[in-house]
């Protein structure tokens, strides 16, 4: 779709050693993981969605992610949990400054669940065929959809395969699967 092979799955790099922290959010939620992967369709696996939300809770992470309200896909607005908390730590592109969002809370032993739910429902309008046999393309379609809007290099960021490896390279470590 956008990249085309230059980006296929089987073109990627070793992903490297797994992190303690990253194979615990692995095992705490690969079996959701693969059902959301199939809610969404297009060959979406369940390591890009474990990605996905290793990046927006810090795999888990109750003291620096959205996983302490349960919200583990960074889902913004008042939702389906019916409340909300606000933060101040979401950056606005068009102003370039901190502003307070609406941050959708979820049950904290469903969050991951219920947020990935949510996540399939406001993201399955947007996937294309053979879309997650292309991790860049995924990433670009959700940043054009949501994720890091503004942030062009989001979808670089996720696949990073060197250095500070992305979340998605990282999930990958731990998967062992695309």
């Amino acid at each position: 779709m956008f990249a085309g092979n230059a980006n296929d799955i089987s073109n990627l790099p070793d992903p490297g050693k797994c992190p303690p922290n990253v194979r615990d959010f692995y095992l705490a939620h690969w079996p959701d993981a693969q059902r959301l992967a199939a809610a969404l369709g297009h060959d979406v696996t369940p390591t890009e969605v474990l990605a996905t939300a290793g990046n927006e809770t810090n795999y888990g992470d109750l003291d620096t992610g959205f996983a302490k309200y349960g919200n583990y896909f960074g889902l913004h607005g008042a939702g389906p949990a019916g409340t909300y908390h606000t933060t101040g730590t979401v950056m606005n592109p068009k102003t370039h400054k901190k502003e307070p969002v609406p941050i959708v809370m979820f049950p904290p032993d469903r969050g991951f669940a219920m947020s990935g739910d949510e996540f399939v429902r406001r993201q399955s309008p947007v996937m294309t065929p053979d879309l997650g046999k292309h991790p860049v393309d995924f990433f670009t379609v959700l940043n054009n959809n949501g994720y890091a809007t503004g942030n062009h290099a989001y979808p670089g960021f996720m696949t990073r395969p060197t250095g500070k490896r992305g979340p998605y390279t990282l999930m990958r470590a731990c998967t062992g699967q695309p």
